[in-house]
């Protein structure tokens, strides 16, 4: 099972807490997504 990390920021700082979350728990970058740019598909592979 594959995990990703979705995020909603404005201001970035939820973006760079989502990348610093991510790192910790070994997920690489490419499965760090803002929602605003992301389709159903995307989400539906977690």
């Amino acid at each position: 099972m594959k995990t990703g990390i979705f995020f909603g920021s404005t201001m970035g700082t939820t973006e760079a807490l989502a990348k610093q979350i991510a790192q910790k728990l070994s997920i690489p970058s490419a499965d760090v997504y803002n929602v605003a740019e992301v389709s159903v598909g995307q989400v539906m592979g977690y």
